[in-house]
């Protein structure tokens, strides 16, 4: 074995040269024997089938890292995919939203403008109470005016009927409006 170690070392390494890392002299052309070669040649022999023996490990090492990172890969692209999948359903329920959000600005909108609507509408009956309360006023004012100068009270018998119903009317009206004016 000591010798087999020697014989792969470099040449500076070793105080002597090995007798393959020069040529032979005559006498050792003469020691240098067919058994000597047969020697050699299993020696050389046995390096190759170790070299060629790690070349079948490294090569199996080498299949099982493919097929483990094929499978990695695999597990690598199935998980971009549901990710993938993941990002459309967000994306179409981003653009539902969307659109939601689009049709209840619209939605307000209109109801800003019913409101204001409203609003005018509001403020255009309490107009038309404050003039029909004027009125009413200004016809209790007439009336009394109208009484004061009789200075007769009149029976309701006098009356007619017909007329006593619209005075009562008017007064159901006026009690009304003062209702929801005050």
């Amino acid at each position: 074995m000591n010798s087999q170690r020697l014989e792969f070392m470099p040449a500076s390494s070793s105080k002597t040269q090995h007798p393959l890392s020069r040529k032979p002299t005559a006498r050792e052309s003469k020691a240098f024997s067919i058994s000597h070669q047969n020697v050699l040649l299993e020696r050389m022999e046995g390096n190759i089938q170790m070299i060629a023996d790690g070349h079948v490990l490294l090569r199996e090492k080498l299949d099982g890292l493919e097929v483990r990172m094929e499978t990695r890969f695999n597990e690598v692209d199935r998980r971009f995919d549901a990710v993938d999948r993941r990002f459309d359903r967000l994306e179409g329920r981003a653009d539902r939203l969307e659109g939601d959000i689009g049709q209840l600005k619209e939605s307000q909108a209109r109801m800003e403008g019913d409101i204001v609507q409203f609003k005018e509408g509001q403020d255009r009956l309490e107009e038309i109470a404050k003039e029909i309360l004027q009125r009413v006023k200004s016809l209790e004012s007439r009336v009394a005016a109208v009484e004061a100068r009789l200075q007769v009270p009149m029976p309701a018998t006098s009356i007619p009927d017909e007329v006593s119903e619209k005075i009562r009317q008017l007064e159901q009206r006026i009690a009304f409006l003062e209702s929801h004016v005050a």
